[in-house]
């Protein structure tokens, strides 16, 4: 959209960022609930965001933080 390498990094970089942060909160809560309850709560969040990103793009309302905000 905009030919920036820094905005690539910056999106990477989002995307990676709650692994580094929950992480250790992931493995508790994997170590207590449900397998198909992490799966199901994951799985959700996924599909919610994808539809956003296809609405936004569909209605040409799609910007650069929309991006960045869903990665």
């Amino acid at each position: 959209m905009t030919r920036k390498a820094s905005l690539l990094g910056t999106v990477s970089f989002c995307g990676n960022m709650p692994v580094l942060a929950l992480g250790p909160v992931g493995g508790a809560i994997a170590d207590r609930a449900s397998r198909r309850a992490i799966m199901l709560g994951r799985l959700s969040v996924i599909a919610t965001t994808a539809l956003a990103l296809s609405l936004l793009t569909a209605t040409g309302h799609i910007a650069v933080w929309h991006i960045v905000a869903i990665s």
